[in-house]
């Protein structure tokens, strides 16, 4: 609901003042950049409400063409004032495909906040008079001393220290006022340049191997995707691998990786809905990039990866032509079974057992059966075949293996590594 316009507003234990775009907590200012206030302000104002993109666009940057990263750094800085975690929507949320809402119960208070209690002037000793304020229209100057308590000393004697006094008072708010202004007009922080990214296995939750698959699978879609792009080193299929399913340090993976980047992930299955939640990571100071959890029909799966693939190139500020970004979004297949088979022949594909191996060529040959456009799928039979030859697995004869291999694989890869991937 909109509030009326005011120039104060109170969430839990934060007041923002609209007016001069400061924002207390517990009565203490805290530095924030005035483009973040400013979109506070726009929150504060409609809390509750969905305010879409473009309006936050125009209402930030009048007149002003910008990148969605500009706006994506702004809710950043603002939630990382506010103090809001990762993966926990506390005050700001992200609504998918529209732009974002507060959350916070909002009061409108009526005047400006009163920090009186925490004067400075009440600091001057007892016994020896109280320092006096006159009023700021006082030509003659703002402060004078009041007469002195009885106390035996005589006025001529007190009056320097009380002048040490009344300046230390007035003065050190003062320094400190500056300071803090002037660390909140510091220019925003600059996004550090990402050459490199790693797209870590997507952890699972809940029971059965069918989210396992799931989650393998679309890292490997993202992997394709981002890899296609030649904008930005992403590690392949085959050198994340080894992180699934285990409860691994994505920064420690990260760092063994060689990235400046690591992306990781949970997915939840439950009938036809699919609950996935991401993170982008940067590995220095272990900063999150963005954060985001999606609610999704499986049936709109291919819809998922169009988004999560777009807001990982926005936030890395990557730019891309108009036939990038098509590319990006290019689909290998468009039918939800033939992809939850190849994503099934992955999982098994990856254990490189002879088992593993047997099943992961029905999975894709499933695949390849119900789409026969499917490159992804016929590339990873070809691979398959390659790798049972070259273990010499003896459920397809070698000469067959590398025949069929041969004569089905849409791939430049030869049969001779034991760690390639698929895609």
């Amino acid at each position: 609901m909109e509030k009326p316009a005011s120039h104060f507003y109170e969430f839990d234990s934060f007041l923002l003042d609209a007016r001069n775009y400061i924002l207390y907590k517990a009565g203490e200012p805290i530095p924030v950049p005035r483009k973040s206030l400013e979109l506070l302000t726009l929150l504060a104002r409609n809390c509750g409400r969905v305010l879409d993109k473009e309006m936050l666009f125009s209402a930030l940057w009048p007149n002003t063409v910008v990148e969605d990263a500009n706006l994506t750094q702004t809710v950043y800085m603002l939630r990382k004032a506010l103090g809001e975690k990762a993966n926990r929507i506390q005050y700001i949320e992200t609504v998918p495909k529209r732009g974002y809402r507060f959350n916070a119960d909002v009061r409108i208070r009526e005047g400006p906040p009163d920090y009186s209690d925490d004067r400075p002037a009440n600091t001057a000793p007892q016994g020896r008079g109280e320092v006096a304020r006159e009023g700021l229209g006082d030509s003659a100057g703002a402060h004078r001393v009041a007469e002195p308590a009885a106390t035996g000393v005589r006025p001529q004697e007190a009056t320097p220290v009380r002048r040490v006094l009344l300046a230390l008072a007035v003065g050190l708010p003062l320094v400190a006022f500056l300071v803090w202004a002037l660390k909140s007009r510091a220019p925003e922080p600059s996004v550090v340049t990402i050459n490199s990214v790693a797209i870590l296995p997507f952890r699972t939750v809940g029971d059965g191997a069918e989210v396992e698959h799931l989650g393998l699978g679309m890292t490997d879609t993202l992997i394709t995707r981002l890899s296609g792009l030649k904008r930005i080193s992403v590690r392949p299929t085959s050198a994340v691998v080894k992180y699934s399913g285990a409860a691994s340090d994505p920064l420690a993976a990260g760092r063994e990786l060689g990235v400046d980047a690591v992306m990781d992930g949970t997915v939840q299955r439950e009938g036809d809905s699919v609950r996935i939640t991401v993170r982008l990571i940067r590995l220095d100071g272990g900063q999150p990039i963005w954060a985001e959890k999606f609610d999704e029909q499986f049936t709109n799966v291919f819809a998922l990866q169009d988004t999560i693939s777009e807001q990982v190139v926005n936030h890395l500020q990557l730019a891309l032509s108009d036939e990038q970004r098509q590319s990006l979004v290019k689909r290998n297949t468009t039918n939800t079974e033939a992809y939850q088979a190849y994503a099934e022949g992955l999982f098994f594909w990856n254990k490189r057992t002879r088992e593993g191996l047997a099943k992961a060529i029905g999975y894709f040959e499933r695949a390849v059966e119900i789409d026969p456009k499917y490159a992804l799928a016929f590339a990873a039979l070809s691979d398959s075949y390659c790798l049972s030859a070259y273990y010499g697995y003896d459920f397809v004869p070698r000469e067959i293996a590398v025949e069929k291999a041969r004569l089905g694989g849409r791939t430049r890869r030869s049969c001779g590594s034991k760690n390639r991937s698929p895609s």
